[in-house]
Parts: structure tokens; C-alpha cells; sequence
């Protein structure tokens, strides 16, 4: 079973945990790697051509009384025409979620190593333009984030 991990951005997680009242949860449980809260998410599936890659879960970070609220679901990491990591988002007061760019991956080829078994995968990404709002303009289009790792559950820690 492989298996999407992400922090994000480590520091943004440990400015929220340090803000005091706070919330950082995700479905499934993240996990702790050397004192970063890591998010997973289960692969669900892939394209036939290995251009899509689905994953289900939600990541879930509140603070600041709510203030800032921040809910990513879902994400598929997409290579065609560029490379982007998207999630389900929602808008206030909208009934149905949209994709929304979040991550653009450096240097794309293919998703294909990604998932040979046994094999686990690190994708340098950078903040998407369409996701500046999520984090309410602190950080501009093009921001390092955490790497994303896809990795095979059976060997992961």
C-alpha cells in the first residue's frame, strides 16, 4: 500500500502549535517524524497512463479562534501540462467542494517510480498561486514547502 506523507511547511506547523489553542488533526492520524507533524494520505488510485494519482484524507489546522482555518481533502498529484499537487476545497458558503491547485512540483517526469513497490519517492514542491489565499498571503507564489513523499507503508517509520 503506498501512501502520500506531507508536513506542508514544518515551520507554518510549529508557528501554529506554538500560537497556544490550536488544532492540527488529519484523517488518518498524522504521524511524527523527528518532531513534525506529518500528514497522510492512502493512495486510492491511479490513471492507467500514470498521470494522476489519487489520494484520500483530509488534513484539518485551526488557530486563532478559528481565524485561521484551514482544511485540505483528497489530493491528487497530476502531471501533464506542468505538475501540481491539487485538493478538494470548499468556499464559504458553497455546497460543493472544487480542486484547487496547492503545490507545484519541481522537475516532474513521470509518476510511474513513484510506484513501483518497495520503492519510496521525494517530490520537491513549491506553492501554488491559486493557494496563496489558504494561507491568508503570508506566503507569496513560488514559497519552498515541505517535500511530498510517497512512500510504501509496509517499510515506512
Amino acid at each position: 500500500m503506498r501512501e502520500l506523507r506531507w508536513a506542508i511547511k514544518s515551520s507554518f506547523l510549529s508557528y501554529v502549535v506554538q500560537s497556544g489553542q490550536h488544532l492540527v488533526e488529519g484523517d488518518p492520524p498524522p504521524v511524527e517524524a523527528n518532531n513534525i507533524t506529518v500528514f497522510r494520505f492512502p493512495l486510492d488510485s491511479t490513471t492507467s497512463d500514470e498521470k494522476v494519482a489519487r489520494f484520500t484524507g483530509e488534513a484539518r489546522i485551526s488557530a486563532h479562534g478559528g481565524m485561521l482555518n484551514i482544511r485540505l481533502c483528497n489530493p491528487w498529484l497530476e502531471i501533464g501540462n506542468g505538475a501540481r499537487l491539487t485538493v478538494e476545497s470548499w468556499s464559504p458558503g458553497a455546497s460543493a467542494s472544487t480542486r484547487t491547485p496547492i503545490a507545484e512540483i519541481q522537475k516532474p517526469t513521470s509518476l510511474a517510480p513513484a510506484f513501483e513497490s518497495g520503492s519510496d519517492e521525494r517530490l520537491e514542491v513549491v506553492l501554488a498561486r491559486e493557494a496563496v489565499d489558504i494561507f491568508d498571503g503570508v506566503y507569496p507564489t513560488g514559497t519552498v514547502l515541505d517535500p511530498l513523499l510517497i512512500v510504501d507503508v509496509a517499510t515506512a517509520v
